[in-house]
């Protein structure tokens, strides 16, 4: 990644006209007052991409702009820029950046000496790997183009247009308290610029890009890649010409990024051999401006073919409006640029939940397939010999208080004996096999499937139809299919209900080592206390009749004795039922959010102490219920606040840390959802390894941890709800968010 802090600009920011000469293939030829000649590069047009969008229209030779020096030289002629004139003098940044403050960013380039970091249009600085947290040593893993990340102001250099930035030392609360002697506003947020980012965060939204780089030179091309899998992409590389052709016969990418001096066939040559065999494929050339000019007849062609011409270095930005050009808009999001919140709900997960939204689309798209009216799921209990509904799809209506008496029908049949059962005329329905079923809902044709699970329960997938229809080898071969797939979503979710309770277990026994250490700690206080109150009973039964003065005071130490006591017992009694939630099976019912949280926190308070981690619950304004299995719910919030510890306690040991709770109710598309958010000052966890948790064997750290957020989202899913990432930066911390339905 170049260095885009203005090492090596003039030591001078003051602007000059200049007089437009020609309209290059990359960009615009200039003279200036003087005599001399310059360069001005597409992307030194304008800070907004679409602002440079039909600059070939907005200039023509004659026209004057107002530049200033870039700081870089082409053979005689230097570069200059349109964009960083309109920036305003040096002095007016000096004004809003003042030494000490505290600022947000983009990163925009990774290297191996530090971080690039964008604090507005034109203004970015450098965080040396030396003002970086002891925890970050591998940078590409921590730090990504497009994040956001907090820095400190550290040094201004006015000659040399530098912004120096830190980030050790800061404090995650330090933004954000008033009191804090540390806090200082956030600087450097002035309108629209606010609103401005490298929108990475687009690119993450959409599904990912397969890019091919073609590049010689190894530095070039490793660094391209390195980048391209940043964002998201799924980059292959290059090093000739011959090597791209291979690739491109195997597969066709959505974007092609080719360097114009390749050894044999150069860049211009292979693009038109290229265009004449898949002319729809996205094209980009990268050159520099020597080889620009020299081949400047041939790039104007391509480029009125739609060929894009970057020039070299190529900067993070460039790249960014490439990729976003080969976005379709199908794939946007609805708003310009999302939050990450929005962002990470639409990111599906890579082992996703056995939640029942996903089998209604299961059941959705097999009727849709087979032009069914009805398809319903059936499940069998052989134990109770019972049958219920699983779930349906379809307009046809069912008489559910007949369900019982599917016991004797052929759902049974299908369930239990394995067998297909297919009915096309209605003068079938009408026999004695189907007098139990025919009663549940007015159909003339239907189509019944095992699914083949291996569980305590069988289950039976019917398609009903309202009209006599041929129940082809197609239909049932769909209807097979979409069995089979009903099995491994039935599999999963009780593969998941098997380990989130071999899970739970396992907090039950750290729940059951901290109230052994409750009970130990409290049981010896408890016999004092019990044993002063033996001696001053007697006392008092002396003291009564000899001095009435010394009996009042013994009364009042044996009054303050009973209410340790009582304050003991209830610390014993929240244990207790901690502990007795977590021991019930996962029935639902009405539960107060605010007293989960609170027994997840002394559940954890003895761990928390131990890592030296402060616990915060914020204050609930309203009273806060909703319906939902209790003991799942407090194994989340037990695994959620137990991450966060661990995390803190991973940078520095007997660091002081800090995690804040809070409970609100937001309204979400005209729905009311209840949130937990849990905030930590820890290292975090990445937004983009955020899925990778979702692995198998794949933990956050190693002592496996992680395993417990993929649980944790697992038995939120399947309640209705979400977790997720709302925000994650390097010494800012992780803030999860628990979404519940506001429902009673």
């Amino acid at each position: 990644m170049p260095d885009r802090t203005g090492v090596g600009a003039p030591k001078t920011n003051q602007s000059c006209t200049a007089q437009v000469l020609r309209i290059l293939p990359a960009g615009l030829e200039i003279r200036l007052a003087d005599g001399r000649s310059g360069l001005i590069p597409e992307r030194e047009i304008a800070w907004d991409r679409s602002a440079r969008a039909g600059w070939r229209l907005r200039y023509s030779p004659g026209t004057e702009v107002t530049v200033t020096p870039c700081g870089r030289r082409i053979k005689s002629r230097s570069e200059w820029s349109i964009r960083q004139a309109q920036r305003g003098s040096w002095a007016e940044i000096q004004e809003r950046y003042v030494l000490g403050c505290v600022v947000e960013g983009t990163v925009t380039g990774v290297m191996p000496y530090g971080i690039f970091v964008e604090l507005e249009p034109g203004v970015a600085g450098l965080v040396h790997v030396s003002r970086l947290p002891l925890v970050a040593t591998q940078l590409g893993e921590i730090f990504w183009p497009g994040d956001r990340v907090y820095v400190a102001v550290e040094s201004l250099t006015p000659l040399d247009q530098r912004i120096g930035l830190a980030m050790t030392g800061l404090q995650r609360w330090q933004s954000r308290s008033d009191s804090s002697k540390t806090a200082v506003p956030i600087a450097g947020k002035i309108g629209a610029e606010k609103a401005r980012r490298l929108h990475v965060d687009l690119l993450l939204a959409a599904p990912p890009k397969s890019v091919l780089v073609v590049e010689d030179e190894p530095e070039q091309r490793s660094s391209l890649v390195e980048w391209l899998r940043f964002t998201g992409q799924q980059p292959v590389a290059a090093a000739n010409w011959a090597e791209a052709w291979v690739l491109l016969e195997r597969q066709r990418p959505h974007l092609l990024l080719m360097d114009v001096g390749l050894p044999g066939v150069n860049g211009i040559q292979g693009i038109q051999r290229i265009r004449e065999r898949w002319g729809a494929l996205p094209c980009v050339l990268m050159t520099d401006w020597g080889r620009a000019e020299s081949h400047a007849v041939e790039l104007e062609q391509l480029r009125a073919a739609g060929v894009r011409l970057l020039l070299k270095p190529v900067l993070p930005e460039d790249l960014v409006d490439i990729l976003l050009d080969t976005v379709q808009e199908s794939d946007l999001p609805a708003v310009a640029v999302q939050s990450l919140q929005t962002t990470l709900k639409q990111v599906a997960p890579v082992f996703g939940q056995a939640n029942s939204g996903e089998l209604s689309a299961i059941l959705a798209h097999l009727r849709a397939a087979v032009h069914a009216d009805k398809v319903v799921l059936f499940e069998l209990d052989l134990q109770a010999r019972t049958v219920s509904l699983l779930a349906q799809q379809g307009p046809l209506e069912m008489n559910s208080e007949l369900l019982p008496d599917l016991v004797n029908s052929p759902v049974r049949d299908v369930a239990e004996d394995q067998r297909v059962v297919v009915v096309s005329r209605p003068a079938e329905i009408h026999g004695p096999r189907f007098r139990h079923l025919a009663p549940l809902l007015a159909f003339a044709s239907c189509l019944g499937f095992p699914v083949p699970a291996l569980l305590q329960h069988r289950y039976a997938l019917f398609v009903f139809y309202a009209q006599p229809v041929v129940l082809t080898e197609l239909i049932q071969t769909r209807v097979a299919t979409a069995a089979a797939t009903v099995q491994v979503w039935l599999e999963r979710r009780q593969f998941v209900q098997q380990i989130a309770d071999l899970h739970r277990l396992a907090v039950l026994g750290q729940l059951g080592r901290t109230l052994v250490h409750e009970v130990s700690g409290r049981l010896t206080p408890l016999g004092l206390v019990l044993q002063q109150l033996e001696a001053q009973c007697a006392a008092i039964e002396v003291q009564t009749q000899l001095d009435p003065p010394t009996a009042v005071e013994h009364a009042c130490q044996m009054r303050q004795a009973i209410q340790r006591l009582i304050q003991q017992q209830r610390g014993l009694g929240t244990m207790l039922r901690s502990f007795s939630r977590m021991t019930r099976t996962g029935e639902e019912e009405i539960a107060h959010l605010e007293d989960l949280v609170g027994e997840a926190v002394e559940i954890l308070r003895d761990a928390a102490t131990l890592a030296w981690v402060d616990i915060f619950v914020l204050p609930v304004p309203h009273l806060y219920f909703t319906r939902v299995q209790v003991t799942y719910l407090q194994q989340v919030l037990v695994n959620v606040i137990q991450n966060a510890i661990q995390q803190i306690s991973q940078i520095e040991p007997r660091r002081r840390g800090r995690v804040e709770i809070g409970i609100a109710q937001v309204s979400e598309g005209g729905r009311k959802v209840l949130q937990v958010s849990i905030e930590d000052d820890g290292p975090g966890i990445h937004r983009r390894l955020w899925e990778r948790i979702f692995e198998m064997d794949y933990t956050t750290r190693s002592d496996g941890s992680g395993l417990g957020l993929y649980l944790s989202r697992t038995l939120i899913e399947a309640q209705g709800g979400h977790l997720y990432v709302a925000s994650s930066h390097l010494l800012w911390g992780t803030r999860f968010v628990i979404e519940l339905p506001a429902r009673i």
